[in-house]
């Protein structure tokens, strides 16, 4: 298997998980006993804004941004960091996509994947993924947030209390 793009390995010091199989730009699979931090602007993203934004939303950006060999490369990177996890049942979501909807496929089994480490709180046992590279991370837009529908509503009630006033 070869990763391309930006997800890449970045070696600091173990903080008690498993070892993870993980790759550098245009490399073959290294096994890395002291790797936790892995380079992957798009998993630094999606992990960020997980819990934080709809799936819908966060799964729209990354089609929307990325381009499919990161799409690929994140997943495969994400698999192989989930399957050393034994209390994660992945394999649904492992499988290779192919034919005209794979990257919306793959960014499916993407946030899948996510979902399923959330509901068994495996959080601490998956690596810390980082961006090296800041124009390789969105920015969701805020009328997609629901920031913007909070800052509607402030804007409202400012608006009535003025009245009132």
């Amino acid at each position: 298997m070869i990763f391309e793009s930006n997800c890449t390995d970045v070696p600091t010091e173990a903080k008690g998980t498993k070892d993870l199989t993980t790759a550098g730009a245009k490399t073959q699979d290294v096994l890395q006993a002291d790797s936790n931090l892995l380079q992957c602007e798009l998993l630094y993203f999606v992990m960020g804004t997980y819990s934080q934004h709809p799936e819908s939303t966060i799964k729209m950006t990354l089609l929307d941004f990325y381009r499919e060999d990161e799409i690929l490369d994140a997943k495969q990177l994400l698999v192989h960091a989930a399957e050393r996890i034994d209390c994660l049942n992945i394999h649904n979501f492992s499988k290779k996509r192919s034919g005209i909807n794979k990257i919306k496929s793959s960014a499916d089994d993407t946030m899948n994947i996510l979902r399923i480490v959330d509901e068994h709180s495996c959080h601490e046992l998956m690596p810390t993924f980082c961006a090296v590279n800041r124009s390789r991370v969105p920015v969701i837009a805020e009328e997609l947030s629901d920031m913007a529908s909070v800052r509607l509503e402030l804007t409202t009630l400012r608006q009535r209390v003025e009245m009132l006033a």
